[in-house]
C-alpha cells in the first residue's frame, strides 16, 4: 500500500507495506516495488518501513488471555474488496500535516487496523492442544507447502514465509525420546534407559581394562553413561523401589569397578555403596533425580522455566497470591 502525500527530498513516495505472514499467505502474491530502496535523508530512512500488525503469539505475550480464549483475525476469511474500498474512499488528507514518518506510520497503522477489525472476522483457538498429533499436522503440511513454493520462486517472500514455518514446526515438535506405552507408564522407557547404561558400562570396562585411575574412570562415567540414566529424568523417574534399584543399580556397578581397579585386589572386601559414593565424589542416582524435580518445580515457580508458555500463568498466579517474591 501507497502512502500517498510523503514525498522525500529527491520527489520520490515512500512504500509503506503491510506486513503480516498470515495474511501475506492468503492474500496472495506481494508485487516487489522497481525501487527497492529509497535514498536516506533526514525525513526518511534508507529501508523500506514495515508496519507489521501483531501475531498471534505477539498479542497473547502482550495481553492476557481472555475467559473465552484468545481472538486472532481469520485471514482467510477476509473481504478483500471492502478492505479495498475502505482504503480507496478514506480521507486521508490527515497525513499531510505530519512532520516525521514515525507520526504519519502510526497514524497509517491505526487506520487500517480499524478497517481490518471491521473486515475480518475472528478466528477463534482450535480445541486441540498445540501439542496434539493434529496441530503438528497441520504445521508440517504448512512447512511443506512453503518449501515447495520457495523451490519453485526463490522469492524473498517465500524464504520468509519457510523460516517462518520451519520456525513454528520446531517450537511445538521436540522429542524428547521419552517411551510412554499404551498404560501410560514408563516402563519400556526405563527399560531401555537401564540396557542402555549397562552396554555402555560395560563398553567402558572392557576398553580401559589397563587403567586403575578411578579419577579417569569417574570422568567416563560421567560423560557416557550418566547422562543415559539423567536424561529426561523429571518426566520417567520412577517413584517405586524397585524401579528406581534398576538404576542404581548401574552405578553400584560402576562404584565396584573403579573401587577394586584402584586397589586392583579382586578379593578385597570393599566399603559400602554410600562410602564408595563419597569416595568418587558421586550421588546416588535417586538423589540427583530428587534434586531435577525440585529445580525444575523452583524454575517454574520463579517464572524462569523454557516454556513461559505454558507456565507463566501459574507463576503470575502465584506472583498474585504472594507466594513468590517478585
Amino acid at each position: 500500500m501507497q502512502l500517498s502525500g510523503i514525498r522525500n527530498v529527491y520527489g520520490r513516495q515512500l512504500d509503506l507495506i503491510l506486513g503480516n505472514t498470515a495474511a501475506a499467505d492468503v492474500c496472495g502474491a506481494i508485487n516487489t516495488a522497481a525501487l527497492h530502496l529509497l535514498p536516506e535523508d533526514t525525513h526518511h530512512p534508507a529501508l523500506e518501513l514495515c508496519l507489521l500488525v501483531d501475531t498471534p503469539a505477539t498479542v497473547r505475550a502482550n495481553h492476557p488471555l481472555s475467559p473465552g480464549g484468545s481472538r486472532d483475525p481469520n485471514f482467510r476469511k477476509l473481504d478483500r474488496l471492502k478492505l479495498a474500498r475502505l482504503i480507496q474512499e478514506y480521507d486521508w488528507s490527515f497525513l499531510d500535516t505530519d512532520v516525521t514518518i514515525d507520526e504519519a506510520a502510526a497514524n497509517f497503522t491505526s487506520v487500517v487496523s480499524s478497517f481490518l477489525s471491521s473486515c475480518c472476522p475472528i478466528r477463534y483457538p482450535s480445541p486441540r492442544p498445540l501439542w496434539s498429533d493434529g496441530h503438528l499436522r497441520a504445521l508440517k503440511s504448512d512447512y511443506k507447502r512453503a518449501l515447495s513454493a520457495h523451490r519453485i520462486s526463490r522469492s524473498e517472500r517465500h524464504l520468509r514465509t519457510l523460516k517462518y514455518a520451519a520456525s513454528a514446526y520446531r517450537s511445538y515438535n521436540r522429542d524428547l525420546g521419552v517411551w510412554l506405552d499404551d498404560r501410560l507408564s514408563f516402563g519400556a522407557h526405563l527399560d531401555s534407559v537401564a540396557e542402555g547404561a549397562c552396554r555402555m558400562l560395560g563398553l567402558i570396562s572392557r576398553m580401559t581394562s589397563e587403567i586403575r585411575d578411578p579419577l579417569c574412570l569417574r570422568a567416563l562415567y560421567c560423560c557416557w553413561v550418566r547422562p543415559k540414566l539423567d536424561y529426561a529424568s523429571v518426566i520417567w523417574s520412577p517413584e517405586g523401589v524397585t524401579a528406581m534399584d534398576r538404576l542404581e543399580r548401574v552405578q553400584r556397578k560402576f562404584t565396584r569397578l573403579a573401587v577394586r581397579r584402584f586397589l586392583n585386589d579382586h578379593t578385597a572386601t570393599l566399603p559400602p555403596y554410600p562410602a564408595r559414593c563419597r569416595l568418587l565424589g558421586l550421588v546416588s542416582v535417586k538423589d540427583r533425580h530428587s534434586h531435577a524435580r525440585s529445580l525444575l518445580i523452583a524454575n517454574i515457580l520463579q517464572g524462569e522455566f523454557c516454556g513461559v508458555t505454558y507456565w507463566q500463568p501459574i507463576g503470575s498466579f502465584l506472583r498474585q497470591a504472594k507466594v513468590v517474591p517478585s
